[in-house]
């Protein structure tokens, strides 16, 4: 029972990723973000995330905005 039921396990399993991915970038120096760690924050969204890649292609910012914007509920 994680985040008192309050969050669906597929948000608790992206905001995890995020942390890593988070973790990553204060622990490595001059860490960039590439698309590998935004898919591994996004995949948890499924199709919400299958339509981002989509509209996003390959273009790693936007596709990095529109996933913390999904996992904020925007």
């Amino acid at each position: 029972m994680s985040a008192f039921d309050e969050l669906n396990d597929s948000l608790i399993t992206a905001l995890r990723n995020l942390n890593k991915v988070r973790n990553k970038c204060a622990h490595e120096r001059n860490k960039v973000i590439g698309i590998a760690d935004v898919e591994l924050i996004g995949r948890p969204l499924g199709k919400a995330f299958t339509q981002i890649r989509k509209d996003c292609h390959d273009d790693v910012h936007i596709c990095l905005k529109r996933t913390l914007d999904a996992l904020a509920g925007g």
